[in-house]
C-alpha cells in the first residue's frame, strides 16, 4: 500500500494548478465509489487518498466492516493554507461508508494532521507512537482505534 500511496501522491504533485479537486486516474483507483468520494473530498488534502483507500477496502472486503464494527470521526488539521476537514467512516452494519462530513456520534474520534495521517497510513509512523507523542488524539473507544490499521489495508505499518 505504501508504494501505491507514493504513486498517488506523486500523481497529485504533478497536477497543474486548479486540478487538485479532480479524481486520480482510474488505473490507480480500486473502485469507482472511491473516485466518487474524491469528488466531494476537501480540495488539496494529501490524506484524501487514505480515505479513498479505506472506502475501497470496505467495498472490496465485505467482512471488514464486521471485523472493525465501529464508526470513526476524523478531524484533519494542517491542510492547505491551514485548512481543516472532517471525515466520517462507518465500518459496521450492512452499508459501510466513507464520507467527507462531520459525524455527530462516532464511536471513536481521531484528530490528526493531514501530514501525519498520510505518514500513519504509509507506515512512516505507527499509531501508538503518534498517540503517545501527541501527533494523534483519540476520544472514545480506544480499542476501536487499534482496528484502524485494518481499514487502511495491508502494509508495512505496525498495528495501532
Amino acid at each position: 500500500m505504501a508504494q501505491k500511496l507514493a504513486g498517488l501522491m506523486e500523481a497529485a504533485r504533478k497536477r497543474p494548478a486548479g486540478e487538485a479537486d479532480k479524481t486520480f486516474p482510474s488505473e490507480t483507483m480500486g473502485s469507482t465509489s472511491a473516485a466518487a468520494v474524491n469528488d466531494a473530498a476537501p480540495a488539496g488534502f494529501k490524506s484524501n487518498v487514505v480515505f479513498e483507500t479505506m472506502e475501497t477496502n470496505l467495498n472490496s472486503q465485505p467482512a471488514l466492516a464486521g471485523k472493525v464494527n465501529g464508526s470513526f470521526a476524523f478531524n484533519i488539521t494542517g491542510g492547505p493554507a491551514g485548512a481543516s476537514a472532517t471525515w466520517s467512516v462507518v465500518a459496521k452494519g450492512p452499508s459501510p461508508s466513507v464520507t467527507p462530513k462531520k459525524m455527530e456520534k462516532a464511536d471513536c474520534t481521531i484528530t490528526i494532521s493531514d501530514e501525519n495521517l498520510v505518514a500513519l497510513a504509509s507506515g512512516k509512523i505507527n499509531g501508538m507512537s503518534a498517540y503517545m507523542s501527541g501527533k494523534m488524539k483519540v476520544k472514545g473507544n480506544m480499542g476501536l482505534a487499534q482496528k484502524l490499521a485494518a481499514l487502511m489495508g495491508p502494509g508495512p505499518r505496525s498495528k495501532m
